[in-house]
């Protein structure tokens, strides 16, 4: 895109594939779970369906 004052600007898009284990919303909710409900890392990465490395 361009502004009138000739400034070129970008927009970033995040696209998930169909099989994608964490899209953005399921990156924000395990986030959630872990830093504002204080739970275990390998616990709420159960609750996500995903798999957690140490």
């Amino acid at each position: 895109m361009e502004l009138s004052d000739g400034i070129r600007t970008t927009t970033q898009e995040v696209v998930s594939h169909a099989n994608a284990a964490l899209t953005p919303r399921a990156r924000s909710r395990l986030a959630r779970l872990i830093v504002d409900k204080g739970w275990p890392v390998a616990r709420a990465a159960e609750r996500i369906a995903v798999s957690w490395q140490r």
